[in-house]
């Protein structure tokens, strides 16, 4: 993949980039092994290769360039066990990696402009399982992410650019449960609920990178987009209709509270909420067309979906998802 064109914002050339490629190429396979009739283990690995090279100018007439290969080889082991005739447990513990890259300043021998790349070690442990002649499933998953070298960026003061660099160390633990219920022919339920705890463990700001506050260190300091606790509860029932249905279905999905930035900068902390959708919607019988309603966001909640920091020091600028929006849709196929 290979690009080029001038990075501007509000009109301001920030960067003239020559030449931004990356290139890369890999091979992967796995194999089972059934140890008994209900157990079975699954190794498999994955060798990677990429390259990165840059070449441009910044908006003060400096040149900068990169040019870096990054190889990398992967594995998973997992195991499976049949609990029965409709029950699973699994437990896999798997590696990933995301190539480095660079920043658009020039390198000096104080500071590089390359970026590491970033490594995981992931271990899951869960179930997965059927009742009720298959109307009620239930599945449920532990897990535990650890992260070297995790990709992080801000707004670098300094050079009037988005900058990336390396948190050392970070973990991920939590759980998700997921439940669907078919009631009856006619009716669904369906309930989620994650529990997340996400956190730098060792992350300074490298020098030379300007983030508007006089922090560098984030040890302790949680990852953004990381609520604690997130639930999604949705039900809908089927109505006979002519030839035809009519579905109704509400569903409404709770958040706890988050931090849009690393740095936790104001302006970039969502609140806790709650915020549902609702549909009625009517399927011609043959399948060959919809027509229904339906309404978003029922709440009017702001609910931050990106956001930006450091143009304004220790202040960012935060950009929220759409208020209630409601509207018709119809479908058809032929």
């Amino acid at each position: 993949m290979t690009n080029d064109g001038d990075f501007i914002v509000g009109g301001f050339p920030l960067a003239q980039i020559s030449r931004n490629r990356l290139e890369g190429y890999a091979g992967f396979g796995e194999a089972t092994y059934a140890v008994t009739d209900g157990l079975r283990l699954t190794a498999g690995g994955r060798w990677s290769h990429d390259h990165r090279e840059g070449d441009g100018e910044t908006a003060f007439g400096q040149p900068y360039s990169a040019d870096e290969d990054y190889d990398h080889f992967d594995w998973k082991v997992a195991l499976e066990a049949d609990l029965g005739a409709t029950a699973m447990a699994y437990a896999t513990v798997q590696t990933g990696y995301q190539p480095g890259t660079y920043n658009l300043f020039p390198a000096t021998p104080e500071q590089s402009n390359l970026v590491d790349p970033a490594e995981l070690t992931a271990y899951t442990l869960g179930i997965k399982s059927r009742f009720l002649d298959d109307r009620l499933q239930v599945n449920n998953e532990v897990f535990y992410y650890d992260y070297r070298d995790l990709l992080v960026q801000s707004f670098n003061l300094n050079t009037a650019l988005l900058t990336t660099f390396n948190a050392a160390k970070s973990q991920i633990y939590g759980d998700q449960l997921d439940v669907t219920y078919v009631i009856t022919d006619r009716d669904l339920l369906n309930l989620s609920v994650g529990y997340l705890h996400a956190e730098y463990e060792d992350f300074d700001v490298p020098p030379g990178v300007n983030i508007g506050i006089p922090r560098r260190s984030f040890d302790g300091f949680p990852l953004q987009y990381a609520p604690d606790w997130t639930i999604t509860a949705g039900y809908q029932h089927d109505f006979t209709l002519g030839p035809g249905y009519l579905r109704a279905r509400i569903e409404t999905h709770y958040e706890d509270f988050f931090w849009g930035t690393f740095m936790q900068a104001r302006g970039t902390q969502q609140e806790s909420y709650w915020k549902s959708d609702a549909s009625l919607t009517y399927y011609m019988g043959d399948g060959s067309w919809t027509l229904g309603l339906w309404i978003r966001n029922i709440e009017n909640v702001p609910v931050i979906a990106a956001t930006t920091t450091g143009q304004f020091g220790p202040y960012g600028v935060s950009f929220v998802e759409p208020p209630r929006t409601y509207g018709v849709r119809f479908t058809f196929g032929l």
